[in-house]
């Protein structure tokens, strides 16, 4: 496993992971990104790979159906949950068919608690080339997989239950 690190180390770009929650940015170095990824996974319930395969909106909440890719950490079975976002600034925006890495909280999740797209369908890409579009979505596949590749690492440190 320390050698896992220390690969994980020298391939990570030095402030790859950003989140913006309150108005506050937090970009992390791989070692940073090591203790919030051990934070993260020692205080969520759950930790699942997820693909949406519905949503529904009341006010500032919404409601997703998700198809479980793969259970990190969770004592559910449950192949198709509901996971519910909302009424705080770290809402989750997750669209139909993207995948994302959730840490779930009583049955909740947001932005802020470590929680990561792997694959989305973006299509914010007004005025970008095709090129730039492959490079963006590359990049986040990129950042993606360290992410899990950290998030991994964390897990396997906790304790056999």
């Amino acid at each position: 496993m320390k050698k896992l690190l220390l690969a994980l180390t020298l391939l990570a770009p030095s402030a790859g992971f950003a989140c913006s929650c309150e108005g506050s940015v937090w970009s992390w170095s791989t070692s940073e990104a090591v203790v919030a990824a051990r934070q993260r996974v020692r205080v969520a319930e759950e930790v699942l790979r997820v693909r949406v395969s519905g949503l529904t909106r009341d006010g500032d909440t919404t409601v997703y159906v998700v198809e479980v890719q793969e259970a990190l950490k969770s004592s559910s079975t449950e192949a198709i949950r509901r996971l519910t976002t909302g009424g705080d600034s770290c809402n989750l925006s997750m669209s139909l068919n993207d995948e994302w890495l959730v840490f779930v909280n009583n049955g909740r999740v947001s932005q802020c608690n470590g929680s990561w797209p792997v694959e989305t369908s973006d299509d914010s890409h007004v005025g970008l080339t095709a090129s730039q579009v492959a490079e963006q979505r590359e990049s986040r596949r990129a950042m993606a997989a360290n992410w899990l590749s950290f998030v991994r690492f964390a897990l396997s440190e906790l304790p056999a239950r």
